[in-house]
């Protein structure tokens, strides 16, 4: 038996339709990229000229790569950590059922991290896939309103709601293929909808190029970019269910190598087009004349985010059911459950309908922790001695050796948690505060900036 959950290495399939059945129902290596594809780049692709803007053509793009780079390497100590408990699980597990004559499923309570970094880890991931979740809503309403349906933003949140909450039917991901071949369309159409339309319209009339901004605006964007790579969060529950999970940090590298395709293009020829002009407005779409081809690119984006949803809450229902310990219990069950995890997330959003800076709040006070600071933290302390280290079951990042991976690992933590939590943190929470203020008629405002 693999701990992987696969086949024993070196057995061939039974047949060739096998093959071809598995590759149909889901859990393979190419759905694995798919979803983190479609998952990795969504909504914050419209944040893009927004982010440029503030931050400088060069900084921008220093920053995004370094970003990302650090959020492959933060994915592969997941998976590896995630491997090594499978691995340990199992042996505990067949040593309880030898020496006790015990069930090998009773053992499933081994907690790499240790249950105080295992406690707070499910929190600030819960917070993290909530955040996520609720800025699809928002930012769903705000585009659906450039459709000029006569509704305003309020209702069309409430009407996302009820839309949304239908993938609370989903048992897994292996269910989820077709919709990440949509969201991979959507993000792929608009990212060069919006890069050839700057490229081929060129610059705006006195455009000036004054990035970076403030300092507030710098780190809010800086928060924003550590979001658009955080989908860690929902990683392992998508990497359980795939037949090689080992390999999903892999998976996770391909899909940043799409990524790359939408957003440097998009980020420099936004930035380009429309300057400082940009600085202002954290949702592209608002910055292009209504035409056609813009408007098949917000249905689209649209029904992205509808996707993108389903696999942040899919990990948040799964998380909740098993801290209920309801996960084994009747699906309808489980059903009223997420309904009312989305009822909740509905209320925020309608409350807080903030694009773009919702976005930097996740990214400073959850992503930051969940995506780079826990995860470099957590590999540390499991590996804290040279041999543990070198008796691993997965290699370390680029086959890096035992003090190369804890100082990059220590590294990665103090900067994020330096300019990700705390500057981020601070200037995300402070334009946050600012735009509350803004709101002429309060909290749930029927319409927010219209």
């Amino acid at each position: 038996m693999s701990v992987d959950g696969g086949t024993k290495k070196g057995s061939p399939p039974s047949s060739n339709k096998s093959v071809f059945s598995s590759w149909f129902s889901g859990g393979t290596f190419f759905d694995a990229v798919l979803m983190e594809a479609s998952q990795q780049i969504g909504q914050s692709i419209l944040t893009l000229p927004w982010i440029f803007a503030n931050m400088g053509f060069s900084l921008a793009i220093i920053l995004l790569i370094l970003v990302s780079c650090a959020g492959m390497w933060t994915q592969n100590l997941l998976i590896s950590l995630l491997v090594e408990y499978r691995k340990e699980k199992y042996f505990i597990a067949k040593r309880a059922a030898l020496v006790n004559n015990m069930p090998a499923a009773v053992a499933d309570n081994d907690d790499n991290a240790g249950p105080i970094w295992g406690t707070f880890s499910i929190f600030i991931v819960i917070l993290a896939l909530g955040g996520l979740s609720v800025a699809q809503i928002i930012s769903t309403s705000s585009n659906l309103y450039l459709l000029n349906w006569g509704i305003d933003k309020r209702l069309l949140s409430c009407i996302v709601g009820a839309v949304v909450s239908l993938t609370c039917f989903i048992p897994t991901y292996r269910e989820y293929r077709a919709f990440t071949f949509l969201g991979l369309i959507a993000t792929t159409y608009t990212g060069w909808y919006m890069t050839i339309t700057s490229l081929v319209e060129g610059p705006i009339p006195n455009v000036d190029y004054t990035g970076p901004t403030t300092l507030q605006s710098f780190f809010t964007c800086f928060s924003a970019m550590l979001f658009m790579f955080g989908t860690h969060a929902a990683g392992m529950e998508k990497a359980d269910v795939m037949n090689k999970p080992s390999r999903y940090d892999v998976a996770y590298g391909w899909s940043i190598l799409y990524v790359y395709t939408i957003t440097l293009p998009n980020g420099i020829a936004g930035y380009y087009r429309f300057g400082s002009e940009a600085a202002t407005q954290q949702n592209a779409f608002y910055l292009f004349d209504e035409t056609v081809f813009r408007q098949i690119s917000v249905v689209l984006m649209c029904l992205h985010e509808v996707v993108a949803f389903g696999l942040f809450a899919g990990p948040l229902f799964v998380m909740t059911e098993k801290v209920l310990k309801i996960d084994h219990k009747h699906y309808l069950l489980k059903v009223f459950v997420r309904y009312i995890i989305v009822g909740i997330m509905l209320l925020i959003a309608i409350a807080l309908p903030f694009f773009g800076v919702m976005n930097s709040l996740v990214g400073a006070f959850s992503t930051s922790l969940a995506t780079y600071i826990i995860p470099a933290v957590a590999y540390n302390k499991h590996y804290n001695t040279r041999d543990k280290f070198d008796s691993k079951a997965k290699n370390a990042p680029l086959n890096a050796n035992y003090m190369t991976t804890k100082t990059i690992n220590w590294s990665i933590a103090a900067l994020i948690f330096i300019f990700g939590l705390c500057m981020g943190g601070w200037a995300s929470a402070v334009t946050m505060v600012e735009q509350a203020e803004s709101i002429g008629n309060g909290f749930f405002a029927k319409c927010y900036k219209c």
